[in-house]
């Protein structure tokens, strides 16, 4: 298995983007990596321990955070966000990592790689921690305003997620929605519910409200781009900000009334609230696997992405959701 990653961009570039392809390449003896960027700022950080199972591939621009979409695509021909996708498309990579730009990611990727055929434009899905393991949000950003078909693909695309990358056997998919009555939401979202409900592949469990994320037993969750990305925002910052509250309280003068069994206790709460662990959003829907990394991802959190795209290359996603996409009725995937 081959991955390209984008290694400068985000806001630290390849001071841990490139440390995190090493932890990779230490704990993964099956994987080879294309680093795209600037080759003297790359070699800095590599290890000559694997340097037999990495190569540096030139870039010489880097896609600004605040680039529109159509200077990505019209601009930065060299970019290592470009060049990175460059490397699936031609099929010298089997996947692709990177944390610029998410507008141009989107788009460099729909028209570089392009999408699973009766899929117009992919959904970015996020893995979140719940009571008793994950769950899957989609879609967290890449489409805005969406239809009632949209949104019932988008749940066929995390039903195959869940399935082939989270090894559910058969996935629980719920709509977000403000509240969990049937005339609850509007038309759109009715209309998805009535969709979903039709399909007999997929096992749906209604409505699903904000306050229930975290405390149900369903596996995906299904939105628009707008309502995912402010959930998946909010909740990345208030488990910080506990995090953050725990931490300090073990820390400071509370410390001699913790017993050793309570501050394992309270590390659990902290590295399950951690948000690095889940960093790596998918852009499903797409030909090839291309992962989003958080812009500001430290290393630990860069691997994460690192490893959420090699397991989705290891479980064939893309080729999974072709497959489902074909087997749903001709008139279901209208979008």
């Amino acid at each position: 298995m081959r991955l390209a990653i984008d290694v400068m961009s985000g806001d630290f570039g390849p001071r841990t983007s490139v440390p995190a392809c090493m932890t990779a390449l230490e704990r993964f003896p099956f994987l080879a990596l294309d680093l795209v960027g600037d080759p003297q700022a790359i070699q800095a950080y590599t290890s000559s321990l694997y340097q037999h199972r990495f190569r540096i591939v030139a870039a010489t621009n880097t896609i600004t955070q605040n680039a529109s979409i159509g200077e990505a695509l019209r601009g930065a021909q060299d970019s290592s966000m470009r060049v990175a996708l460059e490397q699936v498309s031609n099929g010298a990579a089997d996947g692709a990592v990177s944390a610029g730009n998410t507008a141009a990611l989107v788009a460099l990727s729909c028209k570089l790689i392009g999408c699973i055929e009766g899929i117009k434009r992919p959904a970015i899905c996020a893995q979140l921690p719940r009571r008793d393991g994950c769950f899957f949000l989609l879609d967290c950003g890449a489409n805005l305003t969406v239809t009632a078909d949209q949104l019932h693909e988008f749940a066929v695309m995390g039903d195959a997620l869940a399935r082939g990358v989270g090894s559910v056997e058969a996935p629980r998919v719920a709509l977000l929605n403000v509240g969990s009555e049937e005339s609850k939401g509007n038309s759109v979202v009715r209309g998805a519910a009535d969709k979903i409900n039709a399909n007999t592949a997929i096992c749906f469990d209604g409505f699903i409200e904000g306050h229930q994320l975290f405390d149900s037993s369903v596996d995906v969750i299904v939105c628009d781009g707008f309502v995912g990305n402010v959930a998946l925002k909010t909740t990345e910052g208030l488990a910080l900000h506990l995090r953050d509250r725990v931490s300090m309280s073990v820390s400071r003068g509370w410390r001699r009334l913790f017993t050793p069994l309570t501050k394992l206790l309270l590390r659990k709460v902290v590295n399950w609230l951690n948000p690095r662990r889940y960093n790596g959003a998918s852009l499903l829907g797409l030909s090839k696997v291309v992962v989003k990394s958080h812009g500001s991802a430290n290393v630990e959190a860069f691997y994460a992405a690192i490893d959420c795209a090699i397991r989705e290359v290891n479980a064939k996603l893309p080729q999974q959701i072709e497959l489902q996409i074909n087997l749903q009725p001709s008139d279901a995937n209208k979008v």
